[in-house]
């Protein structure tokens, strides 16, 4: 004798289909490292930002200053400053599907302006040269001991560069390098030449530099 048992279910159907997905939440915990004062003409150190979730895109608004730009995917700020302007706040904001956070940057941008703007002297090496600079800032102003530092690929003067602030303004003084004569340019005189030539001719009172 064979025995079949069989088994059946009733009640009601339904959808079948898989639930739908949970929402995804909107980031939170947003923020950058805030002020930011970026020097004119100089690349800035990437400015990432800290934040909580997923997020699809980043924007600002209004634009960032010129030269910087945000990256639309990881909210990196990157870039050069190429124009001065004083402190604003820019909103950055982060979204995604789930909705979106907010948060206020301030970014400067200062520039400082010097008079005169070009210096162009003759002197004859190992005297001391003394150039006073005015030095103005721009919507911002001067705190704490200023510093300079001069870029001489050539040699002529010494290390040490001095600034002295009084209101706001710098003196500067440069030195000529004692070690190293200072070598002319096409078309100019060779200053050390000419104190070579005065030691051994102490009564030349003017010298002509087409005859050295």
């Amino acid at each position: 004798m064979i025995l079949i048992v069989t088994a059946g279910c009733g009640g009601g159907g339904g959808s079948g289909g898989p639930p739908a997905p949970p929402a995804t939440p909107a980031p939170t915990g947003f923020s950058y490292p805030s002020p930011q004062i970026y020097p004119l003409g100089t690349a800035i150190a990437p400015l990432n930002p800290a934040i909580t979730g997923v997020v699809t895109s980043y924007s600002s608004s209004p634009a960032l200053p010129p030269g910087l730009v945000i990256d639309a995917h990881t909210g990196i700020i990157t870039g050069t400053p190429t124009v001065a302007q004083p402190s604003a706040d820019y909103m950055i904001t982060a979204a995604n599907s789930g909705g979106s956070a907010t948060f206020s940057v301030s970014i400067a941008v200062p520039a400082v302006t010097t008079s005169p703007a070009n210096i162009s002297r003759m002197v004859v090496s190992s005297t001391t040269v003394a150039v006073a600079l005015l030095i103005t800032p721009v919507d911002f102003s001067f705190s704490g001991v200023l510093t300079a530092k001069a870029a001489d690929t050539a040699g002529v003067f010494a290390g040490n560069v001095t600034a002295v602030t009084s209101n706001g303004d710098s003196a500067i003084s440069l030195t000529t390098s004692p070690r190293v004569p200072p070598r002319a340019l096409p078309g100019q005189c060779d200053a050390y030449a000419v104190e070579r030539r005065c030691l051994h001719h102490a009564a030349i009172r003017a010298l002509d530099c087409r005859s050295l």
